[in-house]
């Protein structure tokens, strides 16, 4: 199937996925004793969907959760981001799901949202806290134990929140790796999701020349990421590489796979 016409079929299941969405978070503003954590893990799930139309309506709902123009700065709608990324697939020389590139795409700018509720002056749930306590206590040999039933049940919903997630893409956590890869998800949502999507993509294209499927990725990503300028796509970047070519293999190399 080519992008265009998946794009519109992809679009119908959006529309569904945004009125389901902007339900839930209804719910969550009707609620009385909903907890910030609860807030923050909601919005976390239905940001995607309600962020892919950027409509003023949904924003007015989002701001009475605590949410400002600090998130909604951030929002790429599903029209525009499918305008970009047309020209680039109807070029591509390389096999893509189109559906598994947008369900980790929807994870990735899922947890971008995420880590920055703490930066939301509304918002009191701060994610990199929690982990930053839970590290703690991980090294500390306690943080299954010492802890008060609410703790211990955020902890674990935390982890199972993003085990559901990466089991659904064939990529879990050991046990002894749990800590580093929630911090990491937290502080780098980019690594981790654009890491997995060059994975994938690679794997359905066996035998390509790497280098250059890295010149195409930097151009996929280009479009993808929520924060151009880690990006760092500018003329002061670019003066000490030989060519363009090698500018954007390194940065594939250093901004997502290192």
């Amino acid at each position: 199937m080519i992008f265009e016409d998946f794009s519109k079929k992809y679009a119908i299941h959006l529309l569904k996925e945004r009125k389901e969405a902007l339900k839930y978070v209804s719910m969550l503003l009707s609620s009385d004793d909903i907890s910030e954590r609860e807030m923050a893990l909601g919005l976390k799930i239905c940001l995607p969907y309600i962020s892919y139309f950027n409509k003023n309506i949904d924003k007015e709902l989002l701001q009475k959760c605590g949410l400002t123009k600090l998130t909604f700065k951030y929002f790429h709608t599903y029209d525009s981001l499918c305008l970009e990324l047309n020209p680039l697939f109807k070029n591509c020389e390389y096999k893509i799901e189109y559906e598994q590139l947008f369900t980790i795409y929807e994870n990735y700018i899922s947890d971008f949202y995420f880590s920055l509720f703490n930066l939301e002056s509304e918002i009191g749930f701060d994610p990199s806290l929690v982990l930053k306590n839970l590290s703690r206590q991980y090294r500390e040999g306690r943080w299954d134990k010492e802890l008060n039933e609410n703790d211990k049940k955020e902890i674990l919903e935390t982890i199972q929140l993003f085990r559901r997630k990466f089991s659904s893409l064939d990529y879990s956590f050991k046990n002894n790796d749990i800590i580093p890869n929630l911090k990491r998800l937290i502080k780098f949502p980019h690594k981790v999701w654009f890491n997995i999507l060059y994975k994938e993509i690679l794997a359905l294209n066996e035998g390509v020349n790497e280098s250059d499927f890295k010149v195409f990725y930097f151009d996929l990503i280009k479009i993808l990421i929520c924060d151009k300028s880690i990006l760092k796509d500018d003329y002061d970047s670019k003066v000490n590489y030989v060519t363009i070519r090698r500018f954007k293999i390194k940065r594939v190399e250093r901004l997502i796979l290192s």
